[in-house]
């Protein structure tokens, strides 16, 4: 399963058929390539040859492919629905595998704090769905607060050995072992 934060472009490229250059006539053959990107980056991306288990990673930009008709990327909330987006910022979000407001909402702390604005928009985006669900924005919330009880509690436990193990080791009788060698 690949990364939620990737997606990808197949293509057809030129690949070196093995051993027909020994004549001096290289021969090519069609071969489907993968391009996968990292949403929230224009240079983080990379070639390879297809393999069977990206046609059910990717299977949004693999039916496009197959169909020529390249489906709509986006499946999501427009862009345009943010009022502080406009043409050319949708376009720039667009070359960064940015489709919709989803997309948006849901990039990574990693991608979005070394760009400029980013922060931003995904503050505005998430704010957005929470307006647009608000059922969905109130199970998420219960969600980030059970996890943040349970981290808790994982740390209070963590103190209580860290406490108990300390207390064991100053009950503990060092014995020295006797140096070997000169007596």
């Amino acid at each position: 399963m690949p990364a939620k934060d990737t997606y990808a472009r197949f293509y057809i490229h030129p690949s070196l058929i093995s051993g027909s250059v020994k004549n001096n006539d290289a021969e090519y053959k069609d071969v489907i390539f993968a391009e996968i990107f990292i949403k929230g980056s224009t240079n983080t991306s990379f070639g390879r040859p297809k393999r069977d288990q990206d046609e059910e990673d990717y299977p949004r930009e693999w039916a496009g492919y197959v169909n020529k008709d390249w489906v709509e990327k986006n499946s999501g909330t427009h862009l345009s629905a943010l009022p502080t987006i406009g043409p050319s910022a949708q376009m720039n979000l667009n070359a960064k595998g940015i489709n919709s407001v989803e997309d948006l909402a849901e990039l990574d702390d990693q991608w979005v704090i070394g760009e400029s604005g980013m922060l931003e928009l995904r503050k505005k985006a998430q704010a957005y769905l929470e307006a647009l669900h608000p059922e969905q924005a109130e199970a998420k919330k219960l969600e980030q607060e059970q996890l943040a009880n349970h981290q808790a509690e994982t740390i209070e436990d963590m103190k209580l050995e860290m406490a108990q193990m300390k207390k064991a080791l100053a009950n503990a009788t060092i014995v020295e072992k006797p140096k070997k060698g000169k007596k």
